[in-house]
């Protein structure tokens, strides 16, 4: 990886220095001036991160949330962004050193107004995604995990196309994919005409970047992980017996504490039950362990249903007959009830 970082240095101060070559000595050709305009464009955008992260200002909270997480919506505004300027400065420099089309061509037409939808799309899908989901949080309809401290760059670009659990999110992807398409679209039409300015975008482009990202943000606005209880086995026992709890999101995984899973109470008519374990490898019970312990083989399994299996005991001081049990999260958002037999 280190020799293909050197390669493409190598390769760009190359091309740098051989389009510059003929600028200095006043012999270019107008293709060698706007190449020259244009790496040298690449070269300042360049050294502007550099002096940035020299400052200490760190340019991967652009993108990275409080919650260590790439922002998917973070990351195309900044590409976007990154990608006009850099046109912009390639316009300015090749007026500088004579080629002035470029520049005649942006001044008489102006900025295409698709560029502001461009700009402000993934702006606003980060700003609504950002209310949506921290209100979500705050009133426990949503768990927020948090990513790696010191992720590797795979890991981290990997956290564009994927949801907090770590699987890739066919939403962020389409999301993604579509406005890498438009990039490439702008970037390679720049390239080949720098003459006509900043390139025009086609509607369809447009519309499908906007049509993505409002689909991103209504993924936001839909997403929820309360508990849901969807059985018990047995279905009715006496105190202190183990029964065995099944249902989805019962253990939300917390990275970055000490606490595997977020906290949760599983409650018999309002008695709250001890929570022994989860299931262990051969689906029987982790003896001993509560979320928490962090043992691997007490981490939640998984049937084929997909329902998270925990272990309780069923508390005491329970008249016998029907109870209702249920299962709250830590903001007390309680799940469906489901009926109990407690026996004399």
């Amino acid at each position: 990886m280190v020799l293909v970082w050197i390669a493409v240095v190598l390769g760009y101060l190359a091309g740098l220095g051989f389009t510059g070559a003929g600028v200095v000595a006043g012999d270019a050709s107008v293709q060698d001036e706007r190449w020259f305009a244009g790496l040298a464009a690449v070269g300042v955008l360049l050294v502007l991160t550099i002096v940035l992260r020299f400052l200490r200002i760190n340019i991967g909270g652009l993108v990275v949330g409080k919650d260590k997480r790439l922002s998917t919506s973070k990351l195309q505004a900044l590409l976007w962004t990154y990608t006009l300027v850099g046109m912009l400065l390639a316009i300015v420099i090749a007026k500088w050193i004579g080629a002035e089309d470029s520049y005649t061509a942006l001044i008489d037409k102006g900025l295409p107004e698709e560029y502001l939808i461009l700009l402000g799309g993934p702006f606003a899908a980060a700003v609504a995604s950002k209310a949506i989901v921290t209100s979500k949080v705050e009133n426990g309809t949503l768990s927020k995990t948090s990513g790696k401290e010191n992720a590797s760059v795979t890991d981290r670009l990997g956290e564009a196309f994927s949801n907090d659990q770590g699987d890739t999110d066919l939403v962020d992807t389409q999301y993604l994919l579509f406005n890498f398409v438009a990039l490439a679209y702008v970037i390679g039409g720049f390239i080949d005409d720098p003459s006509s300015g900043v390139p025009s975008i086609p509607a369809v482009l447009v519309g499908l970047t906007s049509v993505s990202a409002a689909t991103y943000v209504s993924n936001k606005a839909v997403q929820r992980d309360t508990p849901v209880l969807t059985g018990l086995a047995p279905g009715r026992g006496r105190a202190a017996d183990v029964v065995r709890v099944f249902g989805q999101n019962l253990l939300i995984p917390v990275s970055g504490t000490d606490a595997p899973y977020q906290e949760l109470f599983v409650l018999f008519d309002g008695s709250e039950a001890t929570i022994l374990g989860v299931t262990s490898s051969d689906g029987e019970l982790a003896t001993g362990a509560a979320p928490g312990a962090g043992q691997p083989d007490h981490r939640p399994r998984h049937g084929a249903s997909g329902d998270d299996r925990l272990f309780v005991e069923v508390p005491t001081g329970l008249q016998a007959g029907q109870v209702k049990v249920t299962v709250r999260n830590w903001k007390g958002v309680a799940s469906e009830q489901a009926d109990f037999e407690v026996q004399a």
